[in-house]
């Protein structure tokens, strides 16, 4: 399996001495902007000298800025090299993908790789793939997966109160397609604008 990385990412342990991470960050909120970065330096620090090296490149923003990668599942299996690390996708050729770096992949190698990974977390219902924008690589390459063979379904446009219904619902009994209209509606009803919200409507000057 490969995996497309753009910006890099910070990654955190799931928790410290048994708290998980996201009550900690909670809690210091109160502190001054520098003791939360030396905190989160300290934690970064103290994870590399038990983890190794990062595998994943790093971002140009640290990880109070935004939403880091909470455990250590992915780098574990980049780390045994069950999951290799691209840089971004440049474009599509005729026959497969092209990287930012220059190395090609066989189209027939990207779509088998994703019906691989399809297979490993498939426990017989089905299979939900979030994809960022309609007509994209990741998209088109999904989209061969769509066979009616399994149940199995592809939302794009995929924005973060999707992503916040889809960690916070209870999936257990929600078919793909189910879920995939429940992050729908979801994506739908959080695109608001302003001037909805408070009434008010700048008037533009005639010209």
């Amino acid at each position: 399996m490969t995996v497309a990385v753009r910006t890099g990412a910070n990654v955190v342990p799931r928790d410290l001495a048994g708290i998980p991470i996201q009550y900690i960050v909670f809690a210091m909120r109160r502190l001054p902007k520098s003791a939360r970065q030396e905190v989160a330096r300290l934690v970064g620090r103290l994870t590399e000298l038990r983890r190794g090296k990062p595998v994943l490149p790093k971002p140009p923003y640290g990880p109070l800025d935004a939403i880091p990668l909470i455990g250590f599942h992915l780098v574990d299996a980049i780390r045994s090299g069950r999951i290799a690390v691209r840089p971004s996708v440049a474009e599509l050729t005729e026959t497969g993908v092209r990287f930012t770096d220059g190395v090609e992949e066989p189209f027939d190698d990207v779509i088998h790789r994703i019906e691989q990974a399809c297979g490993q977390v498939d426990r017989g219902a089905g299979i939900l793939i979030l994809v960022d924008v309609h007509g994209s690589s990741p998209f088109q390459a999904c989209m061969a997966m769509v066979d009616g063979t399994r149940p199995l379904e592809i939302v794009c446009g995929v924005n973060l109160p999707m992503l916040i219904k889809l960690a916070t619902v209870d999936r257990s009994d929600l078919a793909p397609a189910e879920m995939a209209e429940l992050l729908r509606e979801v994506g739908r009803r959080s695109i608001r604008l302003g001037s909805e919200l408070t009434g008010k409507v700048a008037l533009q000057e005639s010209r």
